[in-house]
């Protein structure tokens, strides 16, 4: 069975610790979380436990990872970040 792809909005503590979460826990044994993205600009090109953390509006960037952000679910980390900006996405 294929492994969801998962990308998490919000490279902060919170994403980090959902992060560990699905990497430890068996109920999240199907999904692979491969990238961050944040509303944070001077975030982007940076790495955050292992995995690059890409900028919400940089769309080239989204363009040019190596496996298909479309399709992929967006695990929203922290509960500031409104409806709105994660379904922009």
């Amino acid at each position: 069975q294929a492994r969801r792809t998962v990308v998490i909005l919000g490279a902060g503590r919170e994403g980090v610790l959902l992060r560990t979460r699905a990497m430890t826990l068996p109920e999240y044994r199907d999904y692979a979380v491969m990238a961050f993205v944040d509303f944070d600009r001077t975030q982007q090109g940076t790495t955050t436990a292992g995995l690059p953390v890409i900028a919400s509006s940089d769309v080239k960037g989204l363009q040019q990872l190596p496996w298909s952000f479309e399709g992929a679910e967006i695990w929203v980390a922290n509960d500031m970040i409104s409806d709105a900006a994660a379904l922009a996405l």
